[in-house]
């Protein structure tokens, strides 16, 4: 009876042991989790964000048998220099006591704005109105031809080839604002022999900044060719 009770002892002392050993072990590595916390708070606390924005970080791919020594103070994170900002990014994690140690993590990063979308279908040559647009919160990670993040940026704009509706509107889709419009009567300048000359006329076309209009003049009726100003005039070169 006593050498069965002896064994049993010696059993449950061994699975102890084994038990202890393990936790034992166990607290001389640095957690995976506590390494993964660390570079998702140097990314975000790194990033320089609008109130409307919102920064998403995940996938941060570590080996879960990776062994590094615990470490004795905070982690240390950093940017490896030279690095360029984007969806896929590095953050490198160190420690220094009680030994030393440096891994390199990649971090997927998701960044999350309002981007103006197109309210319905818009066909080519149509003048953009607040009407045709909506705001949408989006992942910005695919536009990489841009996209705009304000409606009033869009206002007048004409839209170049059919755009569907709920589509992200970029730069290329579009055409420069239209400053004068066909009809509009606007004011004529040229420099003639250092003196600023001035005259009335007809637009008769559209015109964006720095195109190229014909014009009547109201006065002579004469047909000329102007470039458009940011300001709604045009400059008549002599």
């Amino acid at each position: 009876m006593n050498i069965i009770k002896n064994k049993i002892v010696q059993t449950f002392s061994f699975v102890l042991l084994l038990i202890l050993s393990a936790v034992i072990q166990a607290g001389e590595f640095q957690s995976i989790q506590s390494i993964r916390a660390a570079a998702k708070q140097h990314v975000l606390s790194h990033s320089q964000l609008m109130p409307y924005q919102t920064l998403e970080v995940s996938s941060i791919n570590i080996d879960n048998r990776l062994k590094l020594a615990q470490c004795s103070h905070a982690l240390q994170a950093f940017s490896p220099a030279h690095q360029r900002r984007g969806q896929q990014t590095t953050v490198g994690i160190s420690c220094q006591l009680p030994k030393s140690w440096k891994i390199y993590i990649p971090v997927k990063v998701t960044l999350k704005t309002p981007v103006i979308v197109a309210s319905h279908t818009l066909n080519p040559g149509e003048v953009i109105t607040q009407d045709d647009l909506r705001s949408e919160i989006q992942s910005v990670n695919h536009l990489s031809y841009g996209y705009y993040d304000q409606a009033h940026k869009l206002i007048n704009k004409r839209v170049k080839s059919q755009i569907n509706a709920g589509s992200v509107l970029t730069p290329a889709m579009l055409q420069a604002a239209i400053v004068i419009k066909r009809g509009q009567t606007i004011t004529m300048t040229a420099k003639l022999r250092g003196l600023n000359i001035q005259a009335q006329g007809k637009a008769l076309t559209d015109g964006v900044e720095g195109e190229s209009i014909r014009i009547k003049n109201l006065s002579s009726g004469n047909i000329i060719e102007g470039t458009v100003q940011s300001n709604g005039t045009v400059v008549i070169h002599i």
